[in-house]
């Protein structure tokens, strides 16, 4: 579909060892990515709990609400369909790792924080959950890139924002969705360089003037 290759989610387990020909950077790789698996996955652990219990009996409480949290994390993104089906394409398989759910849940913690002062500041969407507008985030130490593919995901509509991620990776090895998204941009810097402080001083400066708040 205009030559992006999409999953298709089911109800049951995804097959891992299929592959895919990414088209952009033609590399064979495992598709259906793992992504693809959070529906799956978040109707076994539904169904698990319903049946036993919450949690298994030693549990402190701590880790149950931090479970808690963590399943609630996934019903939102599963919630946000058109997201979702985007986070599952092939262009995002560079964002794959073993821990993809506590990943997301981190993602989401923090975009969550991010809504709510965005809410005092005055300048959230009406829609409710993560609905930002005219913000300019710096997402540091990005890595993989979860949290900036979950904003550029979550805010492909007409809303003024930036989302910008920082990280030592090479360009080349960073995920494809950054570049095919107007409103990403990936630098390569070391975070700790007083270079890079007096960079983003300049780019919040622009980005100000560019009615977003930084």
């Amino acid at each position: 579909e205009n030559d992006t290759c999409v999953a298709t989610v089911s109800d049951g387990p995804v097959n891992m060892k299929e592959r895919a020909t990414c088209p952009i950077c033609k590399m064979t790789v495992k598709f259906p990515t793992k992504m693809s698996r959070i529906e799956s996955d978040q109707l076994h652990i539904e169904r698990r709990v319903k049946s036993n219990g919450d949690f298994s009996q030693g549990s402190t409480k701590r880790h149950k609400q931090k479970k808690y949290i963590a399943r609630k994390y996934m019903d939102e993104l599963l919630a946000n369909k058109e997201a979702y089906r985007k986070l599952c394409g092939i262009e995002y398989h560079h964002v794959e790792n073993m821990r993809i759910r506590k990943e997301i849940s981190e993602s989401m913690g923090v975009l969550h924080a991010v809504a709510n002062a965005c809410g005092k500041l005055g300048i959230a969407g009406s829609e409710g959950g993560i609905s930002l507008r005219n913000v300019f985030i710096v997402d540091l130490c990005s890595g993989k890139g979860m949290t900036t593919a979950i904003c550029g995901a979550m805010n492909e509509d007409a809303s003024n924002n930036k989302f910008l991620a920082i990280d030592k990776m090479l360009p080349h090895t960073v995920p494809h969705f950054i570049h095919s998204n107007s409103k990403l941009e990936y630098l390569c810097r070391d975070v700790m360089s007083e270079e890079l402080c007096a960079e983003l001083e300049g780019r919040v400066k622009e980005q100000v003037a560019m009615g977003r708040v930084p």
